[in-house]
Order: C-alpha cells, then structure tokens, then sequence
C-alpha cells in the first residue's frame, strides 16, 4: 500500500507541507522549491526520517530561506545535518543573524531564483518570497496567517501593526 505524500505539489516545482504543533497549537507550514534537483527549503519545520527520504527523491538540498527570524529553531538542526546555507534578512536580530550565513535585504534575488520582500512592521526581519514562473508565487511567512481565514498578524505579536499592514500592500503589484 502506497502511503501518502508530506509534500503537496503547488506549482511544478514548488511544494509545500504542513505539520501541526502542539505548542503553539497552530498548523506549520513550509515549502520546497526545487531548482534543477537542487532543493531550497522555506522556512522548514520537523519532518519525519520518511519524510526526509521522501524530499532526498526531489533533489539535493541546497540552501534554507527564511521569511522570518523566529523560523530559524527549526532551520539549524538541518543546517548542520547537511551543512547548507541559511538566509535571513539583514533586519533580524544580531544574535539571529549569527546563526544564519547570509543576509538579504529587499528584493535582493535568493536561491532558487525568488525575490525577497521586506515586510517591515512585523517581526523585523518578515520577508515574503517571490517567485516568478509557471503564474507566480507568493510566500509570506508570519505576517498574514491562516489560523482560521487569512487574516493579519495578530498587534501583540507586531512590531508596528500599522507599518506592517502598510508594507503588505508592496505584495500587491506581482502576479501570482
């Protein structure tokens, strides 16, 4: 019997996978973009040992991008287990920042050919992601959620709730 697969196919070479987190008690999100058999992971969450099999058949992990600071806890851990790159966006904490290996800043091109869009307002380092084929794909991180619908951050979790729902209108000129 063929067991089902983590990974939902979004795009022809985008997949996303969700896994739901008891602490927070929120559903996690993350994304593979996948570039030539070279696998870039967004903002990753925990995968099972299956699971890590299954996303070794897409390619050879690459690089991680992160959309916001915070996602960092789960990025490390597969950071050194594959000794890959981390990037995160120049505005993040100094400490955060460390721990990563490159910084962006606003629209600056990432692996897997995606544009990077600071979002600031949020967290200081939310970015959303870009990436323009097969009709386009947005990826934001902790800025809009979809605890119920699509909704805002919620303010006790903003830097700036009004700067945030400003700089969320930059999303709205790419087609996706």
């Amino acid at each position: 019997m063929a067991t089902k697969s983590r990974f939902k196919q979004v795009l022809p070479d985008l997949y996303t996978y969700n896994v739901y987190d008891e602490a927070i008690k929120s559903v996690m999100t993350g994304h593979v973009l996948v570039n030539q058999s070279r696998l870039v992971l967004i903002d990753p969450i925990p995968l099972a040992e299956k699971d890590m099999e299954e996303l070794g058949k897409l390619g050879v992990l690459e690089s991680i991008c992160l959309t916001t600071e915070s996602h960092l806890r789960f990025a490390t851990p597969l950071r050194e287990k594959f000794n890959v790159r981390v990037f995160i966006h120049a505005a993040a904490d100094p400490a955060v920042r460390k721990e990563a290996d490159k910084a962006f800043t606003d629209l600056d091109l990432l692996p897997g050919d995606m544009t990077a869009i600071h979002i600031p307002g949020s967290k200081p380092s939310e970015t959303a992601f870009f990436l323009d084929r097969d009709g386009g794909a947005l990826i934001v991180g902790d800025a809009l959620t979809h605890i119920k619908d699509l909704d805002f951050l919620p303010e006790k979790y903003c830097k700036d709730v009004k700067q945030m729902r400003e700089s969320l209108k930059k999303l709205l000129v790419y087609d996706f």
